[in-house]
């Protein structure tokens, strides 16, 4: 029962913080403490609350920020750091690694041991992003990659 209150207050609690963000109002998302790294935020609250309405809401928020940050939010190359002897407990992340990494150009597979799976993005002005996906599906990191990392320009 204690579990049911604490997700209808996270519910309530980010129902309220992001219907503020979603008026177009991007300061008031950097006063409730969003940054450009909410989109990370997001997808990890579409695993955890299922409601369209509210990730859409948050994906808002973090384009609204993105953008008066003066950036594309765009990152030049990523690396996943994993251990690859414990990559079996994160079922998920290996399917990633051995079945999809391949596809982006500017990630790297990093191995190194003992580290929990993470993503660390760079960006071309020295910008980092570094989040944790050891609890992310498969097609969530899939989809961030896609919307956080540039497509290789053309020669």
């Amino acid at each position: 029962m204690e579990g049911r209150w604490l997700t209808i207050l996270t519910l309530w609690l980010a129902t309220a913080i992001l219907g503020r963000c979603e008026n177009g109002n991007a300061e008031a998302c950097r006063e409730l403490g969003f940054s450009s790294d909410i989109c990370s935020n997001c997808v990890a609250l579409s695993q955890y609350v299922d409601d369209a309405e509210l990730t859409e809401d948050c994906k808002r928020c973090c384009a609204e920020t993105s953008a008066t940050d003066g950036g594309s939010g765009k990152f030049t190359s990523a690396v996943l750091q994993v251990c690859k002897h414990r990559l079996r407990e994160f079922p998920t992340v290996q399917t990633f690694v051995d079945e999809k990494a391949g596809k982006f150009e500017g990630l790297e597979v990093d191995y190194r041991f003992g580290s929990a799976p993470r993503l660390i993005l760079k960006g071309a002005k020295g910008q980092k992003e570094s989040l944790r996906v050891d609890r992310w599906k498969t097609e969530h990191i899939e989809e961030f990659l896609n919307d956080k990392l540039q497509a290789p320009s053309a020669a």
